[in-house]
């Protein structure tokens, strides 16, 4: 078993870092709350808040956002520059171990090879994925020992209190209007628990064969299995009406005469949510005989009282 006792927590106060911290301490860590900020970081607070700590577990990042509140230098200072600043703190400190939460976004996703695996190293071209990947990137050519540092890329995470498309999705759901959305392609994502189990396996195990691993649920999921976890959840047995994709987005289609500043808020959105996307754990499942053990319809009805 590892040694790690005491964990420097970036990001705790953020979806996933709300559930991180207690799942941790519930597990008998000692969980110490970064205050680091990325657009003032300091390596002196750093290096302060480093001392007597055995492993850092980074979470801080900037997801995707409103382009006109958001520009590409924000993306790329906290995404690529601030865990390379903490990285290279953490080396300098010896930490026994340092685990980056990246992302499956950080590489173009290849159609033709899903599920994506590892193997994809092919850097995303967007401003969000390429800010993650050379985060990434910049931590992996440091100077770690064997088994010191480890970068996850999780799929899209879900649970309490999720946010953006998920959230839009939940609340649509809820109501007896919306359609069940029938012919959308399958995605992978992962139950937040679930990310709280592997991030612990990573903390526990003494040593580790690669550093990047990619995390995500076993089965996917598509819009129609979502909104029929929804009303299994509200206890409703089918939905009222059923509408095809290809309907949709055939409409979406027509008003393309329209100002793209009106369309893309439906359009990108409606396209994240119906295209495939497949990924595999395979990798991290066969090192560390880990399952993803919670499902949709465990986390579902914590998120609707949540919404």
């Amino acid at each position: 078993m590892s040694s790690i006792q005491t964990i420097l927590l970036t990001g705790s106060d953020g979806f996933i870092g709300l559930h991180v911290a207690p799942a941790l301490q519930a597990a008998g860590y000692t969980v110490m709350h970064s205050m680091l900020r990325a657009e003032r970081f300091s390596e002196e607070q750093c290096m302060t808040e480093l001392q007597g700590v055995d492993a850092v577990v980074n979470l801080v990042g900037l997801a995707h956002s409103n382009p006109r509140r958001v520009q590409e230098h924000d993306y790329r200072q906290v995404n690529a520059e601030f865990p390379t600043h903490l990285g290279c703190c953490a080396l300098a400190s010896g930490v026994q171990r340092f685990v980056h939460v990246s992302s499956v976004k950080a590489v173009h996703y290849q159609p033709a090879l899903a599920p994506n695996d590892e193997a994809n190293n092919v850097p995303a071209q967007d401003i969000y994925g390429a800010s993650k990947y050379a985060g990434e990137q910049n931590l992996l050519q440091l100077d770690w020992r064997a088994s010191q540092c480890v970068v996850l890329r999780p799929s899209l995470v879900y649970g309490t209190g999720v946010k953006a498309n998920m959230r839009s999705l939940l609340r649509a759901s809820r109501s007896r209007l919306c359609p069940e959305l029938l012919d959308t392609g399958p995605r992978s994502m992962l139950n937040v628990n679930n990310f709280c189990s592997a991030l612990m396996t990573v903390l526990a195990a003494e040593q580790i064969k690669e550093q990047l691993y990619i995390i995500t649920d076993s089965n996917s999921l598509t819009v129609a299995d979502i909104q029929k976890a929804t009303r299994r959840a509200m206890m409703r047995e089918s939905a009222t009406w059923q509408l095809s994709a290809a309907t949709i987005s055939a409409l979406l289609g027509a008003l393309k005469v329209l100002p793209d500043a009106w369309l893309s808020p439906v359009s990108k959105p409606f396209s994240k949510l119906t295209e495939s996307e497949l990924y595999t754990a395979r990798r991290f499942e066969q090192e560390f005989n880990w399952v993803a053990r919670h499902g949709i319809d465990d986390a579902m009805p914590d998120m609707l009282e949540a919404l």
